[in-house]
């Protein structure tokens, strides 16, 4: 049960082209119902949010360089039956 219901985690990366280069503005946490939560690291950027898509429309309208969404966590495994 803890494994299915455990947070994806992830960050949003400001993306210098130019340069080459990239920073971390948020850390984040994907819950099984879409639902994510994001604390800042680079950007004051805090709170909840319905999805990823609505936190990286907010983020988009705050800053003038590309985001990247980069998942540290691979996808969320099955359900399995068992006991609890």
């Amino acid at each position: 049960m803890v494994r299915e219901e455990a947070p994806l985690r992830f960050a949003v990366c400001a993306v210098n082209e130019a340069e080459n280069d990239a920073a971390i503005l948020v850390w984040g946490q994907e819950f099984p119902d879409g639902r994510v939560e994001v604390v800042p690291d680079l950007s004051r950027v805090r709170g909840s949010f319905r999805s990823v898509d609505s936190l990286l429309r907010r983020m988009r309208a705050c800053g003038d360089h590309p985001l990247r969404l980069v998942r540290l966590d691979p996808e969320r495994p099955p359900t399995t039956p068992g006991p609890l």
